[in-house]
């Protein structure tokens, strides 16, 4: 089915499904970007970022989380960026969406870990996927992996392999993290 997160009715009617089907593990791959100042950002922009970043998995964590509480089991997974940890320019509103689910994420965190439930966050980097392609030309993306320590952007399989372990039965105590996977370059020192 078709989702389209900017839609209250659809997230609700999908939060609705997840609600029936009484998944183990969430993983809230989401995420949306519109850049701009922060004097010129529309109040519509700003409220698409906030529905489609945070609200929407905020609605579908609530979904999940009783058949999680019911089995003493569960695994939450948002996917939130670098830009989650520092602030970067002309993206003000992304930010602010993206540290609110690392908020939001720690405060489940506490909240659920004496029901068996873990909740943590990835932030990817600069990462060689589709959109990233199409946002940047090839020459862009060859200036972005120099400036990244391991000399080239994530592969998608990087940040899946981290996803795959935090969802599993291994992780019995890692939670509340908002886990940095971007080859080392915002907390190394650069050139």
């Amino acid at each position: 089915m078709p989702l389209d997160l900017r839609r209250r009715d659809q997230v609700e009617r999908f939060a609705t499904q997840i609600l029936e089907r009484r998944p183990d593990i969430l993983v809230n791959n989401v995420g949306l970007n519109v850049k701009g100042t922060t004097e010129t950002f529309t109040d519509d922009d700003y409220d698409t970022l906030l529905d489609v970043n945070l609200r929407a998995p905020f609605a579908l964590i609530r979904a999940a989380l009783p058949a999680m509480k019911d089995r003493g089991w569960g695994r939450v997974v948002n996917i939130t960026s670098l830009w989650s940890i520092s602030g970067n320019c002309l993206d003000a509103a992304y930010c602010a969406s993206k540290f609110g689910l690392d908020g939001l994420t720690a405060s489940l965190a506490a909240e659920v870990a004496s029901s068996g439930i873990l909740a943590n966050c990835v932030a990817p980097g600069f990462v060689l996927t589709e959109a990233a392609q199409e946002a940047y030309s090839p020459q862009d993306l060859e200036s972005i992996g120099a400036q990244i320590p391991v000399g080239r952007l994530g592969k998608p399989e990087e940040i899946a392999s981290l996803v795959s372990w935090l969802v599993s039965e291994q992780n019995t105590y890692l939670t509340g993290q908002n886990i940095l996977i971007d080859g080392g370059l915002t907390r190394t020192a650069k050139p």
